[in-house]
């Protein structure tokens, strides 16, 4: 039984370079992609199989300004990049979309805010890029794969005007990011950077505080942490980090969570301040000094950001 859908899956696969069989072959497939762990290697195994699945993405691509996609093209290219999404992670795969820039197929549909089709498209290709973060141990190569992309500026707009998902799957991709060396350090390397990105943590912060959700709520605090361990972010997020966290709106989601607990208490530990004038004289040493200058640096950005 077994044999007969392996040999299903490769029919199908090999239908995928012929045109008029192609849509049936994909839908097949993506039905079947949670069945067999095989299938990305089978996909980039099969001879013009990921081409295939690229011409169907590429396909809307002249649809897309003003957005005006066919239900039909916008459906198939839905279902080629949740294929895509299957081959990226997969961990050959994910070092085959960076070595081969295969992720700039998929940022186009991450310009537009619009709704109905383009946001089905918007979340399929964000899932492509979150499934490169699924490896730890590779992440840092991918996040500084990311950094020469648009990606981080469009996931930070995606995060503060989409919808309830996206703005999920986007927080998940920025806290990957900022959980490595390399993602940390550039989105901090800038008072414009990390005011940009404390906002719209907040901006996500407050969707959580009206419609509660705990693993957003997770992953912001995270993100927030994360943030804690540059000496250049930590006073923005000491000037900055909402009231809410402190005033009881999110303690039901916190008492019912254990995780969550960990990363509020850990975040409050992280942002507590001491009296900068207890050490006599001027009160207040280099390191404190610095803290200063960066939080009048943060308050600058965020004055020329608005």
């Amino acid at each position: 039984m077994m044999s007969d859908y392996k040999e299903e899956v490769k029919t199908k696969l090999a239908e995928l370079r012929e045109v008029s069989l192609r849509a049936e072959a994909v839908t097949y497939l993506v039905n079947h992609r949670s069945d067999d762990p095989e299938l990305p290697n089978l996909i980039m195994g099969t001879n013009g199989a990921l081409q295939a699945l690229f011409q169907e993405v590429l396909a809307v691509y002249p649809y897309l300004d003003p957005p005006r996609i066919p239900s039909e093209l916008a459906s198939r290219a839905c279902q080629a990049l949740a294929l895509l999404q299957k081959v990226a992670s997969d961990r050959i795969g994910a070092v085959l979309f960076i070595r081969c820039d295969y992720i700039m197929f998929v940022l186009p549909f991450m310009y537009s805010l619009e709704g109905g089709t383009m946001e089905h498209l918007r979340t399929a290709a964000l899932g492509v890029v979150g499934a490169l973060l699924t490896f730890e141990s590779e992440n840092e190569e991918v996040v500084q794969y990311l950094m020469r992309t648009p990606m981080i500026p469009l996931c930070l707009r995606m995060m503060a005007q989409d919808t309830s998902v996206i703005t999920t799957l986007g927080t998940f991709v920025l806290q990957k990011i900022l959980s490595t060396r390399p993602g940390l350090t550039h989105c901090c390397a800038l008072p414009e950077r990390v005011a940009n990105v404390v906002s719209t943590l907040n901006i996500v912060l407050h969707q959580v505080a009206m419609y509660p959700s705990p693993r957003l709520l997770r992953t912001v605090l995270r993100c927030y942490r994360s943030l804690t361990n540059n000496h250049r972010a930590l006073p923005a997020i000491r000037l900055l980090l909402p009231p809410s966290l402190k005033d009881g709106t999110f303690d039901d989601l916190i008492e019912e969570n254990e995780a969550i607990e960990e990363e509020w208490r850990k975040l409050l530990e992280a942002t507590a301040t001491c009296d900068l004038n207890s050490s006599g004289g001027t009160g207040m040493t280099d390191e404190e000094i610095e803290e200063e200058l960066a939080k009048e640096m943060v308050l600058t950005a965020l004055q020329g950001a608005f």
